[in-house]
């Protein structure tokens, strides 16, 4: 089987979206928002997109600042999250933090999908393939804890 970096890049993302859900599903019970926030404080490894070297000259450069900035706010938005759990105020960040982690997530996934990053990623490689995916489990279980935070509240 002969594939394109796309295509392996989306199929070791799907694996790993599977394996980081499975994950989080066994460890579901004992998981507190604080738990699902914390990774997110570490975000900011986006930001390595902007380094030189590591990615493809070829990398759409709106397409890395977009990552870079993006996962900079999330980060900062989710460590002060994290320092004010369990506090409304900390949920309200949680969710904050998780929002707009997400939307930057999937932005970023279909904009890289637009112009071709996986030719281009370079050793910048291993973050959507194996982080992005976790990331996204997260997002989505802190939402679903946040749903019923609210409902409750």
């Amino acid at each position: 089987m002969n594939l394109d970096n796309r295509q392996l890049l989306v199929l070791q993302f799907a694996v790993n979206l599977v394996a980081w859900a499975a994950v989080v599903r066994v460890a579901w019970p004992r998981l507190s928002l604080r738990t699902l926030i914390a990774p997110q404080m570490f975000r900011a490894i986006g930001m390595t997109l902007l380094a030189r070297g590591v990615a493809g000259d070829g990398l759409d450069a709106g397409f890395r600042a977009s990552v870079a900035w993006g996962d900079l706010l999330t980060a900062v938005l989710a460590i002060a999250a994290f320092v004010t759990l369990p506090r409304r105020a900390g949920v309200v960040l949680a969710a904050i933090a998780t929002v707009v982690g997400l939307v930057d997530l999937v932005g970023n996934l279909a904009r890289g999908m637009a112009v071709n990053a996986a030719a281009q990623l370079g050793a910048a490689w291993i973050v959507p393939s194996t982080i992005v995916p976790l990331m996204l489990v997260l997002h989505v279980a802190a939402l679903v804890q946040l749903r019923t935070r609210i409902r409750t509240a």
